[in-house]
């Protein structure tokens, strides 16, 4: 029979190095998952800041992701140009709609020439982040719309700028690059609206209480 106080020992030692050494526990769990260790792994190691997101360096996972993503931005700002009552939310939905319908489409015709499949609707947490913005109004509507829009460009310039530089597509890397720029124009954009309309660009909250993360 096993000694119950050298057993007791040493679940108590592996609990201790557990709770300790939670950097291991995430690379150990990315390990399982298929995943390369966080942080100093290059490529598959790339996060999005602030989000604990590996970002996509293949070119399947990156269609899937930019066309989900896009989707959504073209969804949401419809329903902003209807509900907004704010006019600079009310304009940048409108260029959200423009500029993302047209990134979609090139996407879409260029993921096909490859054989890539595209989703045709935005993503089940895309849809839920509709729904919850559908039943919102006035200066909470607004606020909270330029909430979502700041989360999720910066989520967007991050996935963009890693896959133009680690991607393992030549011409999706050369796409993603050259759209790089007007996601980081709609950036600047969406902080300087958030900031309009009462949004603490740097905590995300509304001052109202209600906050949005990141759709994708």
């Amino acid at each position: 029979m096993h000694n119950p106080s050298i057993v007791t020992a040493s679940a108590l030692a592996l609990a201790v190095i557990a709770a300790t050494t939670p950097s291991f526990a995430r690379d150990e769990q990315s390990i399982r998952q298929g995943a390369e260790p966080s942080a100093k792994h290059g490529v598959q190691g790339a996060h999005d800041a602030g989000m604990g997101k590996t970002l996509p360096t293949g070119a399947q996972d990156f269609v899937e992701h930019a066309a989900e993503g896009g989707m959504a931005e073209v969804a949401l700002g419809k329903l902003a140009v209807s509900k907004a009552t704010d006019q600079d939310v009310k304009e940048f939905a409108q260029k959200m709609v423009d500029d993302h319908s047209k990134a979609n489409a090139e996407l879409t015709s260029l993921a096909k020439s490859k054989s890539l499949e595209v989703p045709t609707e935005p993503n089940a947490k895309h849809k839920a982040e509709a729904d919850s913005l559908s039943k919102l109004s006035g200066a909470a509507f607004d606020k909270a719309y330029m909430t979502s829009m700041v989360a999720d460009h910066d989520h967007d310039v991050a996935m963009f700028r890693n896959f133009s530089e680690r991607g393992d597509d030549t011409e999706l890397k050369a796409w993603a690059g050259k759209t790089l720029p007007t996601l980081q124009d709609h950036e600047r954009l969406a902080k300087t609206t958030a900031s309009k309309v009462g949004v603490n660009e740097r905590t995300g909250s509304t001052g109202m209480g209600a906050t949005h993360g990141a759709a994708q």
